[in-house]
């Protein structure tokens, strides 16, 4: 390694007090570099700017600024012994020696930054006189000026490193050709967030109609400067006010005929009730769905008299009878916590959520409609290359249907073309930008960002957007959909076109927040794109999907590659919200495709709601379309559809549990469509084939299909197309067999085949899925082991989890405690002031609106009733005071006694109305008791409050109910033991390792009576009043604690065999009775409890 060393001095001060005389005179040479000082590698001073250390290998650069600084950072410049070995002092040396080996330049940004200082320091100094930046944009006009002063040349990366904190942009970061090779990251392990949106604040509290609000004026609001239809409060999506609150109302007729289905309309008549002329309409949006969009419709007005609310634009396609729709924007629907609602008069109102207060209130509202932009200029040769964003949070964003037409590359190809008047967009929400936009990018990385709370696609990169990556992101709560790459035009100039990008290891859902109809991840006319490894999930419309060319067209989304992602709850959301929307698929294909793949994918959990919930969709022209090795189950309509298309393959796949029909072919064709072998279709309802399946030009065979239902009869099997065996006679599946494939555990989701199955027979290779989704191994966390316990409901509540601190684990589980406190307050039977007593209380056959934890208490009651025919049964609260009341005085009931109570119980008595979350007791004195439910449930909701901060890892157990999550750190399970019979029989009769499900167990061990020599049990039999008698214990295994609370009970109430008839129809549901009878002790044993047993015993 060489230095440059002055000839005199030497050292530094005396360098520095040379260069000070005139720095032009100091003279350099070259000379090797040795030795160390004080233990620190040789220095050398580039002018008085810039500090660098230079090691064994290579020189190390300090970004340092003034020789003021160097006092600061107490670097020993006065320490005249120091030997320099080599120092540059010559100012025009040090401009050559920048140019030729510069250093890297880094520019911190921080929210107690300046823009008026260097941008070389961390921290301010102590004099406040340099330091960080304050803007993002003052950092990237640094860094063109530092390219601009080196005439561009730079051998090392310019890079952006941005601090903690969020970041208001006032209008969108550009980035062009001249910022490439620029890398923008959060300065270590930090979270920076570059906000579109802005801070509300001045709020005031004020009450309309007796209803408390928050209030903020926004004058920009008032004079039309803006308009914003979202909102973020501490941090969470806030509900634009809504009607209904939950869930949807149905168009109840048509009043206009549209010329074709094309075409939509602009009024609705909605049913008697569900709607009004409130004073605030007029502020309101009707979103409508209809097949497979949703239309956004500003209210005009509403006529109570012939129930019709006008728009001022139409809906995207004919509406119909009997489509969903809600409103939200108007004064009038506040009426819950967490909503909010802006007038046109620059009134913001907010209804506060619980322990949220005025003082702390961060609430943000969009004002961008993008947060980042790169714009390349591909039609020119112009590319914006090798940009790096590492570990951003883009936020705030909001995408509104434009007032006036879209011209050029705004425009989508789509027909109907979207006009101003249409209040959306024909399919996939295709006209909405994304928050990150890029036209040109080249080569350009997004790593571990985080695209999140947004109000249109998190990430759009479409024209000439080639080779890109994004890696490791997360984007959610998205108004749309998550990330769209390519364009609905073809590109002639393969430059101008968006090709062979990746996706890789990115989490996407919870999207459809404004446009329902938005999608995952979008592929356009773009090839040779690699989506591997994502998880997707939480969506109203589609996951995945690919091509934009309907029928047999031109097309460029060919050699795509789609393979070990997950994909689910798509059409229906996992809180159960849905479905909405028709036509969608896990994976939806349009055109010509040669050489896609579909390889290795999960799909599940797919509904539509009048037709088209798919698990593969081959939509019109789908073409040459390879999907092999993929799991489908738990689809409303099928696992696969191919509407039309030709030479497609479908190779060694399984389908299963779709609920309606399995495989669907739609439009026969003269040529060769399908190519449909060694797959396993297993189903327990519905039919294996619907639609059109005539004209034979498509190829059936080496499969193995099995209806749970028919079994191997070849003359019950539910074909959909005929019968087996004239089917055969057409030459489809004449190597095929009906056989049960056996699975490993296929009610659990385990599809794993076990030693001698028969689709080894057919040629199936097994499929291993072990892999999919994002691969998050790569920063092993430490986690600890906490435990909690609190009172509740009269046991005591256990939580267990693991975390990475005492403080996180603290907080989680205080709030599970608070949320459990708050459930006994409803549903105590103990506490006269409970609302379930109020309810109670309350006149009988009258509608009584409760809150939603009862109410859905309640309904997940009554269906355990109705499963078991009222072995069990909330209504039995006269017998349990009956029998509360003869243990204090240890003496039965009388007859005349449970005679009269008699007339108050039966679950049939009780009404429950889900439109109106409204109760009717339809006999005089019924007094309802949860207590065979309460404890399930509550342990359900303290474990959805620990997984809602993160902790998945976790065990809640009341007593003898517990809700259990993910399985702690390299363990497969939760160990569970479960005892025997005997009261005083603690040893373990068996033990379990179990997570994400429920597990209770119920008997006379603890609870019960002697009376008169007759042992009678705490568990009542609801027909009887009566306490049982027999010695009885029932275990339950189910996929949550409220089922297996409530079916504890039920199965002693049933008897084992009645018990196990039962569950052997459940789900996901398995039980283990014990009957003692004298000393003998009898286990009667489920199908799904002995595997379990098998398996981890």
């Amino acid at each position: 390694m060489l230095g440059i060393e002055p000839k005199r001095p030497r050292c530094i001060r005396g360098a520095l007090q040379k260069l000070r005389q005139d720095p032009k005179r100091v003279e350099s040479r070259a000379v090797p570099l040795s030795g160390r000082v004080r233990g620190i590698p040789a220095l050398f001073i580039n002018g008085v700017s810039r500090l660098m250390v230079l090691s064994k290998t290579k020189a190390v650069p300090i970004a340092i600024g003034t020789l003021q600084t160097l006092r600061e950072l107490r670097w020993p410049l006065g320490v005249s012994s120091m030997s320099l070995v080599g120092a540059l002092i010559t100012a025009g040396v040090a401009d050559n020696l920048r140019a030729a080996n510069p250093a890297r330049a880094v520019f911190f940004v921080a929210t107690n930054g300046n823009d008026g200082w260097s941008g070389h320091l961390v921290t301010p100094n102590r004099r406040k006189t340099d330091g960080p930046l304050a803007t993002v944009e003052r950092a990237v006009k640094t860094t063109r000026e530092l390219r601009r002063k080196s005439s561009g040349v730079l051998s090392s990366p310019v890079e952006i490193q941005i601090r903690d904190g969020t970041y208001f942009l006032p209008e969108p970061l550009v980035l062009g050709p001249e910022d490439s090779g620029l890398k923008i990251s959060a300065y270590e392990q930090e979270q920076p967030v570059l906000s579109g949106g802005r801070r509300i604040e001045g709020w005031k509290e004020a009450h309309v109609e007796g209803k408390r609000f928050w209030t903020a004026q926004l004058p920009e609001v008032r004079s039309g400067k803006w308009f914003f239809r979202e909102l973020w409060v501490n941090g969470k999506r806030a509900t634009r006010a809504r009607h209904p609150n939950h869930g949807y109302l149905t168009i109840a007729e048509l009043p206009d005929k549209t010329p074709d289905w094309t075409q939509g309309h602009t009024r609705i008549r909605f049913r008697e009730g569900d709607f009004l002329a409130w004073p605030s309409v007029t502020n309101a949006d009707v979103v409508a769905m209809t097949r497979w969009v949703e239309s956004r419709l500003p209210v005009v007005s509403v006529v109570d008299k012939e129930r019709i609310i006008s728009f001022s634009k139409r809906s995207v396609f004919e509406l119909m009878p009997g489509d969903l729709y809600y409103a939200e924007g108007a004064l009038d629907f506040l009426d819950e916590p967490g909503e909010w609602c802006l007038d046109r008069a620059g009134s913001l109102y907010y209804m506060p959520r619980p322990g949220e207060s005025i003082t702390n209130i961060e609430a943000i509202a969009p004002v961008l409609d993008q947060v980042l932009r790169l714009e390349g200029r591909p039609e020119s040769g112009n590319f914006i290359e090798r940009l790096r964003f590492s570990g951003l949070t883009f936020s705030h964003t909001e995408w509104s249907l434009p007032e006036t037409p879209l011209t050029g590359n705004e425009k989508p190809e789509i027909s109907p073309e979207p006009q101003p008047e249409i209040g959306g967009f024909a399919q996939a929400a295709i006209g909405v930008s994304g928050a990150v936009w890029g036209k040109g990018a080249r080569n350009c990385v997004f790593e571990e960002c985080h695209f999140v709370h947004l109000g249109n696609y998190g990430l759009d990169l479409g024209c000439g957007c080639f080779r890109d990556q994004i890696l490791g992101c997360e984007l959610s709560d998205l108004g749309a959909g998550g990330i769209k790459i390519g364009e609905t035009r073809i590109r002639e100039m393969a430059d101008e076109q968006a090709r062979e990008n990746e996706i890789r290891d990115c989490s996407i859902s919870d999207g459809g927040k404004m446009f329902q109809s938005a999608i995952g991840i979008w592929l356009g006319q773009t090839p040779s794109n690699r989506i591997v490894h994502n998880l997707i999930h939480d969506f109203f419309y589609t996951g995945i999907s690919v091509g934009w060319t309907w029928g047999y067209g031109p097309s460029l989304a060919t050699n795509n590659l789609i393979a070990y992602n997950e994909v689910h709850h798509i059409g229906v959301k996992s809180d159960g919200d849905g479905p909405i929307l028709s036509d969608m698929g896990g994976i939806y294909t349009l055109g010509r495709q040669t050489g896609t793949t579909i390889d290795h994918n999960l799909w599940r959990d797919i509904a539509g709601v009048r037709y088209g919930g798919w698990g593969i969709y081959f939509d019109e022209g789908s073409s040459g379309i390879l999907a092999k090795n993929n799991i489908v189950y738990r689809t409303t309509h099928g696992g696969f559809h191919q509407h039309y298309g030709e030479t497609n393959m479908v190779w060694n796949n399984i389908f299963a549990f779709a609920r309606d029909h399995q495989l669907q072919h739609t439009r026969p064709e003269p040529h060769r469509s399908l190519s449909f072998q060694t797959n396993i279709v297993y189903f327990d309802s519905g039919v294996l084939l619907a639609g059109d399946w005539s004209g034979d030009r498509f190829e059936m065979d080496h499969n193995l299909y099995f209806d749970t239902r028919s079994g191997t009869n070849t003359g019950a099997f539910p074909l959909g197309a005929g019968t087996w065996k004239q089917w055969q006679a057409r030459a489809h599946d004449r190597n095929s067999i009906l056989a049960d494939p056996l699975f490993a555990a296929e009610k659990e989701n385990d599809f794993q085949l076990r030693p001698g199955s028969p689709a080894f027979q057919i040629g199936f290779r097994p499929i291993d899925l072990r892999n999919i989704g994002p691969d998050t191994s790569p920063e092993p966390v430490r986690l600890h082991r906490f435990q909690f316990t609190s009172g509740h409901m009269g046991t005591l509540f256990t939580i267990t989890l693991y975390t990475t601190n005492q403080a996180q684990a603290e907080a989680a589980a205080e709030a599970a405690f608070q949320r459990v406190a708050a459930l006994e307050d409803v549903m105590s039977d103990y506490r006269a002031d409970s609302e379930l007593m109020r309810l109670c209380d309350q006149p009988w056959g009258k509608p009584v609106q409760v809150g939603e934890d009862l109410f859905d208490a309640l309904e997940q009651a009554q269906k355990y009733a109705r499963l078991s025919g009222g072995a069990f049964d909330v209504t039995v609260g006269p017998y349990v005071r009956l029998w509360r009341f003869g243990r204090k005085r240890k003496v039965l009931p009388t007859s005349d006694e449970l005679a009269t109570a008699a007339k108050a119980v039966g679950y049939e008595k009780l009404r429950l109305n889900a439109k109106n979350r409204s109760v009717t007791l339809l006999a005089p004195n019924m007094r309802l008791d949860l207590g065979g439910i309460g404890k399930g449930y509550a342990a359900d909701q303290a474990l959805k409050v620990l997984n809602s901060r993160d902790i998945r890892r976790a065990l809640v157990a009341a007593s003898g109910d517990i809700a259990i999550g993910d399985p702690p750190p390299e363990q497969k399970g939760w160990k569970v033991d479960i005892t025997g019979i005997g009261r005083h029989d603690d040893k373990a009769v068996r033990s379990i390792l179990l997570h994400n499900c429920g597990i209770s167990t119920s008997g006379d061990t603890e609870q019960f009576i002697e009376i008169g020599g007759v042992r009678y049990s705490h568990i009542i039999a609801p027909k009887t009043g009566l306490g049982l008698t027999n010695r009885i214990q029932a275990t339950v295994i189910a996929p949550n604690a409220t089922m297996t609370d409530g079916l504890d009970n039920t199965l002693c109430v049933l008897g084992p065999q009645r018990a196990l008839s039962l569950v052997e129809k459940l789900p996901g549901t398995g039980a283990m009775i014990l009957v003692k009878d004298g000393e003998q002790t009898r286990a009667f044993v489920s199908k799904r409890f002995k595997r379990l047993l098998s398996n981890h015993e």
